[in-house]
């Protein structure tokens, strides 16, 4: 299993990604966008109709991507993080 520099957690109708501070906003903002417009190399079909969409926040040095959806943290980490590995190069 992949360690993602981040915590996963499961909220009301969304899954949050709460990247550890000095994770480059810049590089996940960039992965999101990959995400939002279906060019990114780890979200299936089945994990994209079931989002609803992402927001990144930024709170002093962290960033957190919230995506919204019918979806489950394990959802997530097998989708969209299977691309972090990509954020810490």
């Amino acid at each position: 299993e992949t360690v993602i520099p981040a915590t996963v957690t499961q909220g009301d109708n969304e899954v949050q990604i709460n990247f550890n501070a000095g994770m480059p906003e810049d590089k996940i903002r960039q992965q999101v966008s990959a995400c939002e417009t279906e060019t990114c190399d780890c979200c299936t079909p089945e994990f994209r109709e079931q989002v609803d969409g992402f927001e990144v926040l930024k709170e002093g040095e962290n960033v957190s991507v919230h995506i919204k959806g019918s979806i489950s943290a394990e959802h997530v980490k097998e989708n969209m993080l299977s691309c972090a590995p990509k954020l810490s190069k």
